[in-house]
């Protein structure tokens, strides 16, 4: 077996990410909305701002969130990627290995880089596509296809920033956020009662006249309570062109049985378990989905619903994204419940 079979999916994309130009991956980031309202997930805009602070495209490859390192990989492969689309028509769902080379070879008469052709080989493969082994084989056996090898870098720089906000504050800020929003929703369902002095009466002809069953009252209102808005779930172009945001079981927390990446770490190291997950999107038999840990780690936020859910124990979820096979689930999916917007909103 070569050694581009044997490596995981994480590692095929951090090697794939430096398959491009240091300063396209740079000006790409330059061209970014980073912004704090921004409609990135904030799991992958606090990296990519200390990218765009520190420009250590390396250190970055080595150690950002993989959610990050996948966005970054996806549009900058996704011209090259349509391309091979295009080239394959018919074939594109499905190619065989020689189809597949021969579009690979027509993209280098085209003078499409060998490291962008290697780059989008390798995000192809990391997103388990049917041609996922002809994918690995052409990165193996042609020189010029051969993935940047991936430095060993301090980790600080990067994961300091998402570290900062803790599960614990999180959690905390979400109290808060509540408590506010509870004392808002009070006040405003109270009268607005303005107290004014009586004005003394001398006649008749001086006396207010009492409302009859044909005189308007105007009664006052309380203003509008204040509506959450739910997220929109942000997905790469690759992950757009899969699933759609919109599937029935987006939104919930479901347990079924899960395959994961063997370089995985701690527990996830496994190649399948039934454990419970938070669904992101989805088409067909398959999911896109977060997967949900009792163990907290850097890359995961805690669940705030954990217990509203029937779940065992305080729970985490990963940042990772996961593809589920349906088909390939033997027990099924099993429903926790589906998540409101302010906890939907505290996962990203």
């Amino acid at each position: 077996m070569s050694e581009n079979e044997h490596l995981g999916d994480a590692l095929l994309v951090r090697r794939a990410l430096l398959a491009a130009p240091a300063s396209s991956i740079l000006d790409f980031v330059d061209r970014l909305n980073l912004q704090p309202n921004s409609r990135v997930d904030v799991v992958i805009l606090a990296p990519l701002r200390n990218l765009k602070k520190t420009r250590n495209v390396s250190g970055f490859a080595s150690n950002a969130p993989m959610s990050a390192v996948r966005f970054i990989v996806d549009s900058l492969t996704n011209a090259t990627l349509e391309r091979v689309v295009e080239i394959l028509g018919d074939a594109a769902e499905d190619p065989t290995y020689e189809q597949l080379a021969s579009a690979v070879d027509q993209l280098t008469d085209e003078g499409v880089a060998p490291l962008d052709i290697a780059g989008m080989l390798a995000a192809a493969a990391a997103s388990g596509v049917p041609a996922t082994p002809h994918c690995r084989r052409l990165l193996a056996e042609r020189e010029e296809l051969a993935l940047p090898e991936l430095e060993v870098a301090t980790p600080a720089p990067i994961l300091a920033e998402v570290k900062v906000v803790s599960p614990e504050i999180k959690e905390q800020r979400k109290k808060r956020r509540e408590e506010q929003k509870r004392a808002r929703q009070k006040a405003q369902s109270r009268p607005a009662v303005k107290p004014g002095r009586p004005k003394p009466v001398t006649s008749d002809a001086q006396r207010p006249a009492l409302p009859t069953s044909s005189t308007p009252v105007s009664t006052p209102t309380s203003a509008p309570t204040p509506e959450s808005r739910r997220r929109d779930i942000l997905l790469t172009p690759a992950e757009s062109a899969l699933f759609d945001a919109g599937h029935p079981l987006a939104g919930f927390v479901v347990e079924l049985d899960v395959a994961f990446d063997e370089g995985s770490r701690d527990e996830l190291a496994m190649v399948a378990k039934q454990r419970p997950v938070v669904v992101l999107a989805g088409k067909g038999n398959e999911l896109l989905v977060r997967p949900i840990s009792s163990k907290d780690a850097p890359d995961r936020v805690v669940l705030g619903a954990w217990k509203r859910l029937g779940l065992a124990k305080p729970s985490y979820v990963s940042t990772e994204r996961v593809r589920v096979s349906l088909e390939e689930s033997e027990v099924g999916v099993r429903k926790f419940g589906r998540l409101n917007d302010d906890e939907w909103n505290a996962l990203f």
